[in-house]
């Protein structure tokens, strides 16, 4: 409970559902992370490839968070 006597909010809840539901993804996008690097040499088309699936499912929770 809150100061106010309130519980705890919905999201707050939530959230430890959802950083489950990160962590595999995480280990996949580690994995292709490494082969992508071997393959190319360059570290910036792993990082930007990782950036851009980590912020399409993090908008993907929020959504559904709140939905």
């Amino acid at each position: 409970m809150h100061g106010d006597g309130q519980g705890v909010p919905q999201v707050v809840a939530l959230s430890g559902i959802v950083l489950v539901a990160m962590v595999p993804p995480l280990s996949i996008a580690a994995i292709i992370s490494g082969n992508l690097y071997k393959r190319t040499g360059n570290s910036w088309t792993p990082a930007s490839l990782n950036a851009l699936l980590m912020t399409t499912m993090a908008v993907a929770n929020i959504l559904v968070a709140f939905k």
